[in-house]
């Protein structure tokens, strides 16, 4: 079997992408309308002030967070598999079923959807493990190569900040399945920068082939229809 490696998942070329409407145009400038907060009828139900727990305090010091074993970026691939192995309980079941609901409901393609439902891929795929460590928003993210960027996740100062950042232009122009491809693709980035000793950064190779493998697994395990391995990351 030839090598897979994963691609950076770039949008289209700004050149080629799609004008924006003047009522996207007005919605691109709005800030509430990126919040989990606005609530735009995703069928969620997923209260603000549980996203707010799920959410880390920068004002919390590294005591208070608690020391977390970290292990080589190999090791965390390997330990994901074996937790990926393991059946899911019954609390985890249920959020598959709210999640797996949400994709197929086309009304609920909303900003606030994919803020919400980070906390259920928290647990379904990583154990709970970056609940208190990670935020997510909608942002206007600058161009690379003469594409669009359609995510990033930055590790921040001591990686007890890490950052998921989705591009706002991407959420008119791309199809569902890019969407949710690529919060999954970026939730695992922060999962190795949450976990791995010295972040996924201090790996030569970010998107080698034990991270087309992880994302295999994760697609596996989620079974949500049309939303496989190159939806997520492509490979070449």
């Amino acid at each position: 079997m030839a090598r897979r490696r994963a691609q950076l998942r770039l949008g289209p070329k700004t050149s080629d992408a799609a004008e924006l409407t003047d009522a996207q145009q007005g919605l691109l400038a709005n800030p509430a309308f990126w919040t989990a907060e606005c609530d735009l009828g995703a069928e969620y139900d997923i209260q603000s002030k549980h996203l707010r727990e799920w959410q880390p305090k920068y004002s919390t010091s590294k005591l208070q967070r608690g020391i977390r074993q970290q292990f080589p970026v190999s090791w965390c691939h390997g330990l994901l598999a074996w937790h990926l192995r393991m059946p899911l309980d019954d609390n985890q079941l249920a959020e598959l079923t709210r999640l797996q609901t949400a994709f197929a409901t086309k009304s609920a393609l909303t900003p606030d959807l994919f803020i919400k439902v980070v906390r259920d891929l928290d647990t379904i795929l990583f154990q709970g493990t970056l609940k208190g460590r990670t935020l997510i928003s909608w942002e206007e993210l600058p161009t690379r190569d003469g594409h669009l960027l359609r995510g990033s996740c930055s590790g921040g100062m001591l990686r007890f900040k890490i950052k998921i950042r989705l591009g706002k232009t991407c959420f008119f122009s791309d199809r569902k399945e890019v969407l949710w491809g690529t919060l999954i693709r970026e939730i695992l980035h922060a999962y190795l920068n949450n976990n791995a000793v010295g972040g996924e950064v201090a790996c030569a190779d970010e998107h080698d082939e034990l991270f087309v493998q992880s994302v295999d697994r994760l697609a596996e395990r989620l079974a949500l229809p049309g939303l496989g391995t190159h939806e997520i990351v492509g490979y070449m």
